[in-house]
């Protein structure tokens, strides 16, 4: 069974309309508010959902790298779990000793090194694509009704002004800085802007690869640390407190 990314492609493939729109990340309610505004304003239709469905398609190619590299981060701390376990159950035999506390303590080292990096994940997302679906789902409505025949008023009755102006950020600050400007000029002097817009949200698509590719960059530097911090720092000092044993005796 295709994974509802996937199904809402399919969905945009087929005939846009016809059915329940599956449901995945913000795409499924920007998709039911332009079927909406193509069915009660008119909007034209075909060339921003075929945009949007290839922004889709970005996304879930994107979406494997990161799953790959947070499931390889996994994996690569459950091995070097396993390793320490090995070599610190070996040497206890080998000398006849036990250690429980010590044990203890690198047990809860490890287990904050899984924390640690389930967190940063979440933190590192957040501080990345802050208030990206935001920007993207009022730009491409923007873009979408900006093609029609309508009021200004009307146009901008349907798009949150006020969610983009808090959109932004230094990543996006300069996408809003051109937006405002063709904005002006649309309301005092009638120009059109759905061309502008169309540049806007290509050089948005271009700025969440780049955004993406930072992400995974700060995921593999957390993975990096995670290991030798947690994972190889508690097993040195174990170690440490294992040779303490015989400089004692």
């Amino acid at each position: 069974m295709a994974k509802p990314g996937e199904q809402l492609v399919e969905y945009l493939s087929g005939s846009p309309g016809a059915g329940a729109v599956p449901r995945f990340s913000f795409y499924s309610s920007l998709v039911e508010e332009m079927l909406s505004h193509g069915r009660h304003l008119g909007a034209p239709l075909k060339v921003p959902l075929n945009r949007l469905k290839q922004d889709l398609q970005h996304e879930l190619r994107w979406r494997k790298k990161l799953s790959a590299a947070i499931v390889g981060g996994y994996f690569q701390f459950i091995l070097a779990f396993l390793i320490a376990w090995v070599f610190m159950y070996i040497g206890q035999k080998m000398v006849e000793r036990e250690m429980p506390g010590k044990i203890m303590s690198v047990f809860l080292i490890q287990g904050v090194g899984f924390v640690f990096f389930w967190v940063m994940d979440k933190f590192i997302r957040a501080l990345i694509f802050k208030n990206f679906s935001l920007l993207y789902k009022n730009l491409m409505t923007f873009h979408c009704l900006s093609q029609v025949s309508l009021s200004q008023e009307v146009i901008l009755a349907h798009v949150d002004m006020r969610q983009i102006h808090t959109c932004k950020t230094r990543w996006s600050q300069p996408i809003l800085w051109r937006f405002e400007a063709g904005l002006r000029r649309w309301r005092d002097e009638g120009r059109g802007i759905s061309e502008l817009l169309n540049e806007i949200l290509i050089e948005l698509q271009f700025l969440w690869q780049e955004r993406f590719e930072l992400y995974l960059k700060l995921l593999n530097g957390s993975k990096f640390f995670c290991l030798s911090f947690f994972f190889l720092g508690s097993y040195l000092y174990f170690l440490y407190s294992f040779g303490q044993l015989f400089l004692i005796e």
